[in-house]
């Protein structure tokens, strides 16, 4: 008798093939790679570049831009108008963050498992945000670096919106409270740290206030005590004294003499 084997059915394996994998991964990592490139070419050439301002220049042909200046941006016109839309337009200084959250996605697609993914992104797109709002507030326009500000036109107009709801020191506050707790989220060492610099700012005020009262008790011991002003004696007047006797002779008058007496 043939024994008939009952065959198990083999799960279907669902999402991509390992060559789907590399292929979207290595895209978005050249892609991630060269956005990069461009973001830290902007930062040097920003100025050269400010005649690409969107993406038209990007599709004009050379006859067409023989009378524009050449693009210094080493990604060439699509890098400069690229890194304008993520610095200039968005977050400043921090728009590197994007290329490199697109890197670590890039590597994870290609079954790379990058150490604490989820939180790595977490913290670069907090630390992306929270920078360009920072910046924005704490040098607003000034110097028109980028064409709009080191906080970007995100960081800038998220600032002044913050400003004008709640004031310039609420907006400082709460800038200072974001970066203690996202420092805080980062390690929790840096409680410990905190501790440590708070104790030691009361410690070095104290001493300093004991050495300032010490100061000041001895410098009042050294000096000597002077009479105030109701217990002081008028001083007496320089000069030669007179005598009561020529002042008493001096008023008195002459007598006369008669004149009988005279003639004896």
């Amino acid at each position: 008798m043939a024994v008939k084997k009952n065959a198990a059915k083999q799960p279907e394996v669902k999402g991509m093939s390992d060559t789907k994998r590399w292929i979207y991964g290595f895209a978005l990592l050249f892609f991630a790679l060269f956005l990069a490139v461009s973001v830290l070419s902007f930062f040097f050439f920003w100025k050269d570049d400010q005649s690409v301002t969107d993406w038209t220049h990007v599709f004009m042909s050379s006859k067409e831009t023989v009378n524009e200046a050449r693009v210094q941006n080493w990604g060439g016109k699509l890098g400069a108008v690229l890194a304008k839309t993520v610095v200039a337009d968005g977050f400043g200084l921090f728009g590197l963050c994007i290329p490199a959250v697109l890197i670590i996605f890039s590597l994870r697609i290609m079954r790379f498992r990058p150490a604490m993914l989820r939180k790595s992104v977490r913290l670069t797109l907090i630390l992306m945000i929270l920078g360009s709002l920072t910046l924005g507030f704490l040098f607003r326009g000034n110097w028109e670096v980028f064409g709009t500000g080191l906080g970007g036109r995100h960081g800038i107009s998220i600032a002044e919106w913050l400003v004008s709801v709640i004031g310039t020191i609420g907006t400082g506050l709460l800038l200072l409270l974001s970066i203690v707790l996202y420092a805080i989220y980062i390690n929790r060492n840096t409680i410990s740290m905190i501790n440590r610099v708070g104790k030691g700012i009361v410690d070095n005020g104290r001493k300093v206030g004991e050495a300032v009262s010490t100061t000041a008790a001895a410098s009042s011991a050294t000096k000597p005590n002077r009479p105030t002003t109701r217990n002081r004696k008028p001083k007496a007047k320089k000069g030669k004294k007179r005598s009561t006797t020529t002042i008493r002779s001096s008023c008195v008058r002459p007598t006369t003499i008669p004149r009988s007496i005279r003639a004896s």
